[in-house]
């Protein structure tokens, strides 16, 4: 049995999140954004459960959120809070902002991470940092004495 799959479809809502941080992210960088044409089917969609063909994007997507996701995660919730209210807008904007902001941080986080553990990716990029994630994980799991979840991230690693 598999531990990994090829992911081939994601939901829109799933999917929305992921671009959106990108997006974002690539405006703040100046850097190109090479989804629009995801972005574009997901805006076409009412239906947030219906799925979307990422096949042939699904690894570059995850390649290009890696470095994001290894900022915001290893910035403290206290840090990053203190960050967005020592913008200017934050003045201007609600206070309900800080807290949808972190609630959107954390939905980012947790579907990137079920993203790297459930998929078998191609690119050797994407699969070297999810055998490096799993690696850690695993010496975090050695610690905390949960040698099941070791054996089950050791079975990871030899599908990657």
């Amino acid at each position: 049995m598999n531990m990994l799959e090829k992911k081939t479809k994601i939901k829109t809502s799933e999917l929305l999140i992921l671009l959106s941080w990108l997006k974002g992210e690539t405006v703040m960088t100046k850097k190109p954004f090479n989804f629009d044409h995801l972005l574009s089917q997901c805006m076409g969609v009412d239906d947030d459960d219906e799925e979307i063909n990422v096949e042939d994007f699904i690894d570059q997507l995850m390649i290009d959120l890696f470095n994001m996701y290894e900022k915001l995660k290893s910035t403290s919730k206290e840090d990053l809070e203190e960050k967005m209210k020592e913008t200017a807008l934050f003045n201007v904007l609600s206070k309900d902002l800080v807290s949808e902001s972190m609630r959107s941080l954390e939905r980012f986080i947790d579907l990137y991470e079920r993203i790297l553990m459930e998929t078998k990716f191609e690119y050797p990029e994407i699969r070297g940092i999810q055998k490096n994630i799993f690696t850690s994980l695993i010496s975090t799991c050695i610690a905390n004495e949960e040698y099941e979840k070791c054996i089950e991230l050791k079975e990871k690693i030899k599908e990657v």
